[in-house]
């Protein structure tokens, strides 16, 4: 099961984000490039501008697991010299041509990674703690270098010991609940939200 990309944010953000709102999310096209990298925006742009000008322009994105949980994550793009903004990272489902983007000046970057947050939709107690993990994890991330991967429990990063047992809590945490967390997204699917599955049908009509 996958976070996809929804037409809509749900009215659930926080006044920490106050910029992140349905009147502010813009439209913009995805130019796909053969040295972009999947899931690394920022050397993604840094390598456009330096080859064939515009300026970075960052700002997020956001994704939801069924109604259950959203996900905000800082993303990098490019503005062209009219302004107008365009996507150099490869979407992660081959359907998506284009992104929902909330351009924001005020991110800021750490170590080369940007930050993301995922929020509970709903009252429940397992989607809390799943969003915190989730949120726990990006904190982590941060005080790495953005060369270093910390994908799993085999990353070669030398971590702190409090880091280390942080990430191994966290892996078995999510080991744990995963398969309840997926259970309550299911459920909390519309009829006409995008499939989890990621094949760009509605739910209708692919895997209900």
């Amino acid at each position: 099961m996958n976070f996809i990309q929804q037409k809509k944010i749900p009215n659930i953000t926080p006044q920490l984000f106050p910029c992140i709102n349905n009147k502010n999310v813009q439209t913009i096209p995805i130019k796909k490039f053969e040295w972009a990298r999947d899931k690394n925006c920022n050397l993604n742009a840094q390598n456009y501008t330096d080859n064939y000008g515009g300026k970075l322009q960052l700002g997020w994105r956001y994704s939801s697991l069924g109604n259950v949980l959203l996900r905000i994550v800082a993303h990098c793009v490019i503005k062209d010299d009219d302004g107008k903004l365009f996507c150099v990272t490869p979407s992660e489902n081959d359907y998506e041509k284009t992104i929902n983007f909330i351009p924001d000046d005020s991110i800021i970057e750490y170590n080369g990674r940007l930050p993301s947050y995922t929020i509970p939709i709903i009252n429940n107690t397992l989607i809390a703690e799943w969003a915190k993990l989730e949120c726990l994890h990006s904190e982590v991330r941060m005080k790495y270098s953005s060369r270093q991967s910390l994908s799993d429990n085999t990353s070669s990063v030398k971590l702190t010991d409090e880091d280390s047992l942080k990430m191994t809590f966290i892996h078995k945490r999510f080991h744990e609940l995963i398969q309840k967390v997926e259970l309550l997204a299911l459920n909390s699917y519309q009829p006409n939200d995008l499939c989890h599955c990621a094949s760009g049908l509605k739910f209708k009509k692919c895997c209900k």
